[in-house]
């Protein structure tokens, strides 16, 4: 096993990107696989996730993350063996050499959100991301003062994102409207109030109130839908 002392670049306070780069750099297998500091892999997960790329039968896998607590997350790419998956989490995620050094490594320019990043460039380049529903990791996201802290960093991945992404731009919004809804609702929430409660103009609240609806409804995936639109 090789361990890397590692020491980030000057100026720079977030380096996940960086850290990856660094792993998979050090790294001397042919097949690489990654898992978050605090995931609890199951027994055999490494040889369930890796087996489809060994076998030649995929470049990329991914598996499920479950929450060991509740939280807005739920389970992350739940999904059956063998599908896609769109949305690729370095916490449970396995790639060849090969596909690594064809699509350029993780991008240095983003603080969170470079693993949904590299997963579109993984598409760009003909490939896909193979779900491997038996290859579990379970996480324990931390108390709830944690969980809204890496909310508001993953709200700041998704507007990088949109910056610096503009051909996924379109998809962005298809797959997390709320990038756009909530900050809708949350502008138009004191109108709403002032008019159901002093103006009475029922008109108003409203379609605020069908917004939070539709929100609610879309977040009934999660164990806490509530939890979720609150956060």
């Amino acid at each position: 096993m090789n361990w890397n002392d590692y020491v980030r670049p000057a100026g720079r306070a977030i380096t996940i990107p960086h850290q990856r780069n660094a792993g998979v750099a050090i790294a001397t297998g042919e097949v690489i696989a990654f898992c978050d500091v605090g995931g609890i892999p199951e027994h055999g997960w490494l040889s369930r996730l890796t087996a489809p790329i060994i076998s030649g039968s995929a470049t990329a896998t991914g598996g499920p993350v479950r929450s060991l607590r509740p939280s807005s997350y739920g389970t992350l790419n739940d999904l059956p063996s063998g599908s896609v998956v769109r949305r690729v989490v370095t916490c449970n995620f396995a790639f060849s050499r090969a596909l690594f050094d064809r699509i350029g490594g993780f991008d240095e320019r983003f603080d969170y959100g470079s693993d949904t990043e590299f997963g579109w460039r993984i598409e760009g380049a003909g490939e896909s991301v193979v779900s491997v529903a038996d290859a579990i990791v379970t996480i324990d996201w931390g108390s709830h003062r944690r969980q809204l802290k890496r909310d508001l960093h993953y709200g700041e991945a998704k507007a990088r994102q949109v910056l610096l992404c503009p051909g996924q731009r379109r998809r962005i919004l298809q797959d997390s409207p709320e990038v756009l809804v909530y900050p809708l609702l949350f502008l138009t929430a004191p109108f709403a109030v002032l008019g159901a409660l002093v103006w009475r103009r029922w008109s108003l609240a409203a379609p605020w109130a069908l917004g939070c609806a539709l929100v609610y409804g879309r977040d009934l995936r999660f164990r806490r839908p509530h939890g979720a639109m609150l956060d």
